[in-house]
């Protein structure tokens, strides 16, 4: 008998597990089945998401945890749409997303007659939330394709790539496919540039550094030039974790608040590693982060050296090259102006106060970080738990903290959570979440009971929007469309396989996430505001 030869849809997904790819994300659907057929043949697990929206999302918080791209599948038309928010979040915060589609084939979308998943340019609609969008009419083209893809994921700024082919052309027999490895390297920095700026940082006096997502796993690095020049390290959002919150110098995630703020600002020499300085980083505080002093900025991404603030010396390269090239031209100069950052930094860090809507959340908010487990990966969702909860909880390790802040939906974090958790299994997997944000990508809790991930759901449950109310009542706007919640939560856990506790206080929330580490199964601990009474 004729041994079955490959389809194109099974030599693609071939070829993402000779890329690495461990695990996919997404909804099998009939214009995906060739693909499925790969999964299945080249040994690659697959996460069954309830919606795209949530398959992308997992992938993204994949990706966040593990370093690797995260791969997700999905249908042409109501597929790609459903995920467009989550490409969009993955975009913003420079996250490795592969997206693997099917498109109506050209002869369908040229009659123009409402084939099934049109789309008037489902290329265009993507290109526009990617880094780049490849359509695929020869077979041929998917080697150079998933190169290019690739390529960027390792040696560039790191962002979604959408590849799609037209739904008649998976199932055909497919030519002698392989993957190629991409070529390149990390750019390093110019010598010159390296020398230039270690001498600004040595003769500085009051030297700050401010390291941004793209510094993530360049904590090391940082870490020796700060404690070389005796510098105080801010963190942005994405960047927490890289250097431990416990260290002297490091004053952690605190940008939102006006002493770090204003510490940058004072710093005669600022530098500034993988960040964007997005207003999104100083959200809370009545002032943006501005450089006075002289700026040093280190970025993989050439574009960023016009952007936002225009550095004294541009070092385009990897964020742990161009640390390591600064650290080893420090090595060989004499620190000058005697100061000490270790004081300076305990300083600062004893000026920080929080805006006062936070205060009343506090306790709760820091009873929650003394119960975090040491191994943990947590995903923040928009709610007012998270607002503060992400800046202020403690950032001991990188990849370790998902939050998706840049765009700011809602309903991303329980998706996120589980990605997190399949990429880093033995952590203990958190999510915090609103009532309002759960109920958009509530199905993803049937997906975390299928799979059995020891997760655990803070859920804050102040009946709906509550952080729409108080604006709303310091405008002076009637309160509408406000009240987005749900009847029981008790009953809707019980519903998908969810153990669930409410506890009465803030000790009993301490004991309750210290009881449900690593849990038997997925775990609701419902937060209400009478706990801050």
């Amino acid at each position: 008998m004729r041994e079955r030869e490959e389809s194109v849809g099974e030599a693609t997904v071939r070829m993402l597990a000779e890329a690495g790819t461990e695990v996919s994300f997404g909804i099998p659907g009939i214009h995906t089945l060739e693909l499925f057929r790969g999964l299945h043949s080249a040994g690659v697990r697959h996460v069954l998401n309830r919606s795209e929206q949530g398959a992308v999302f997992a992938a993204d918080g994949y990706a966040r945890v593990t370093g690797r791209p995260g791969v997700s599948l999905l249908i042409s038309g109501p597929g790609v749409t459903n995920a467009a928010t989550p490409i969009a979040q993955a975009y913003h915060d420079s996250v490795p997303l592969l997206i693997v589609s099917t498109v109506v084939p050209e002869s369908e979308r040229s009659r123009r007659w409402g084939a099934l998943h049109e789309l008037p340019d489902q290329g265009a609609t993507m290109a526009s939330l990617t880094a780049f969008s490849e359509h695929i009419e020869d077979p041929e083209a998917l080697p150079e394709a998933f190169a290019r893809a690739f390529r960027l994921f390792e040696f560039g700024r790191p962002r979604p790539v959408h590849i799609e082919i037209p739904i008649d052309l998976l199932g055909r027999p497919a030519p002698s496919l392989s993957y190629r490895p991409p070529r390149g390297e990390r750019p390093a920095p110019a010598a010159g540039d390296a020398n230039a700026a270690a001498s600004r940082l040595a003769a500085a006096a009051r030297p700050k550094i401010l390291l941004g997502g793209g510094a993530l796993d360049a904590g090391a690095a940082a870490r020796r030039v700060a404690e070389r020049i005796g510098a105080p390290v801010a963190l942005t959002l994405n960047a927490k974790g890289a250097l431990p919150d416990e260290h002297p110098l490091s004053l952690g995630t605190t940008l939102p608040t006006e002493a770090t703020i204003r510490a940058l600002a004072d710093a005669d020499v600022l530098l500034a590693v993988g960040t964007e300085f997005s207003p999104i980083d100083s959200y809370y505080s009545p002032a943006g982060i501005e450089p006075r002093g002289e700026l040093i900025r280190v970025d993989i991404d050439p574009a960023q050296m016009d952007a936002a603030f225009a550095p004294a010396i541009p070092i385009v390269a990897d964020a742990a090259l161009g640390l390591g090239a600064i650290d080893a031209a420090l090595a060989g100069l004499t620190v000058g102006p005697d100061h000490d950052g270790v004081e300076e930094a305990a300083r600062i860090r004893g000026e920080v106060t929080w805006w006062p809507r936070a205060e009343p959340l506090l306790p709760l908010i820091e009873a929650i970080g003394t119960a975090l487990p040491p191994d943990h990966v947590v995903a923040c969702d928009s709610t007012q738990l998270a607002y503060i909860g992400q800046n202020l909880w403690p950032g001991g390790r990188p990849r370790s903290w998902l939050i998706p802040a840049g765009l700011g939906t809602l309903g991303p974090a329980l998706p996120m959570a589980i990605g997190g958790a399949v990429g880093r299994p033995q952590a203990t997997a958190l999510c915090v979440i609103g009532d309002g944000g759960l109920l958009f990508t509530i199905g993803e809790m049937a997906a975390a009971a299928s799979l059995r991930l020891p997760l655990v759901m803070l859920l804050w449950n102040n009946d709906g929007y509550e952080e729409m109310r108080d604006e709303m009542d310091e405008l002076g706007i009637p309160q509408i469309g406000t009240e987005a919640s749900a009847e029981d939560y008790g009953t809707i856990a019980a519903g998908f396989g969810w153990a669930r506790f409410r506890p009465g206080s803030v000790e009993e929330v301490v004991a309750t996430l210290t009881d449900c580490r690593s849990p038997a199964r997925p775990t609701v601990i419902e937060l209400t505001p009478d706990l801050l009474a």
